[in-house]
């Protein structure tokens, strides 16, 4: 698929029915590069003010001469499989795998996990078997690590853990997040994980996985930043200031807001 294609048929479709307003930006979505399947792709568009977002809603589905799209509101999804994000580990860049070990290894052990996963499946076909449930779960877990800036430019890292939760039920996810975010993570040798007591709030996408300084959107190109601010400019410097971390079991999965 031609992503920049489709930009700018969808920017250029909604300059054709508002022409005199200012030109949104349109971001392309995020695919697993080892996913082979097929999909309905989405993209996330930025810049219209309220009136006229809610008037592309109610259109349902745009239709021009440069092209068609269905407009949706934004709803990140609940439940989300971020599930927390850890500090007090020492552990280093390189060690994405240690911290997804130490983290399912541990998880594989707490009671009140084993018992959470038992009562609380309804993710799952009614007659899949307990130990295939927990087995899913385990395994979807990920760690990604955020390189964060401190007092004195002495950086610390900092760690996302995400997990398909077992249940889709809104209090079962929130009762969920509560228990993971309770365990202690020890190590003998790299400090002890705890989840942070209040989550990021990232003030351009929503996400609760990252710092605003950390976003992702200022990668995309013709991204909308502060006035009289050279975008591509603006979107260098973040690549250069904002790390991130990929690695763990599977590369997808990020925050609410990120597009998972």
């Amino acid at each position: 698929m031609d992503y920049i294609a489709m930009v700018m048929m969808i920017v250029n479709s909604y300059l054709d029915l508002y022409p005199n307003l200012i030109t949104p930006t349109a971001a392309p979505p995020e695919i697993d590069p080892m996913f082979n399947g097929r999909v309905i792709y989405s993209y996330f568009v930025t810049g219209p003010d309220p009136a006229t977002i809610q008037d592309i809603i109610n259109r349902g589905v745009v239709n021009t001469t440069h092209g068609s799209f269905r407009a949706l509101p934004f709803h990140p999804p609940m439940p989300d499989p971020f599930a927390m994000t850890l500090s007090g580990f020492t552990y280093l860049e390189v060690h994405n795998f240690e911290v997804w070990q130490q983290v399912i290894t541990q998880l594989s052990q707490n009671q009140n996990f084993l018992n959470f996963v038992m009562t609380h499946r309804d993710a799952f076909a009614i007659n899949t078997p307990h130990n295939v449930v927990l087995t899913t779960t385990l395994n979807s877990t990920r760690a990604h690590y955020l390189v964060m800036g401190q007092q004195q430019g002495t950086p610390r890292l900092y760690w996302n853990i995400y997990i398909d939760p077992p249940t889709l039920i809104i209090p079962s996810y929130l009762e969920w997040i509560t228990l993971l975010r309770s365990i202690q993570f020890h190590t003998a040798l790299y400090g002890t994980g705890t989840a942070i007591a209040r989550v990021f709030d990232c003030q351009r996408c929503g996400s609760i996985d990252h710092p605003t300084g950390h976003c992702p959107l200022l990668n995309v190109q013709g991204w909308i930043t502060t006035a009289n601010t050279n975008n591509n400019q603006t979107a260098q410097q973040a690549r250069g200031g904002a790390r991130g971390g990929r690695g763990g079991r599977g590369g997808r999965g990020r925050g609410r807001g990120c597009g998972n």
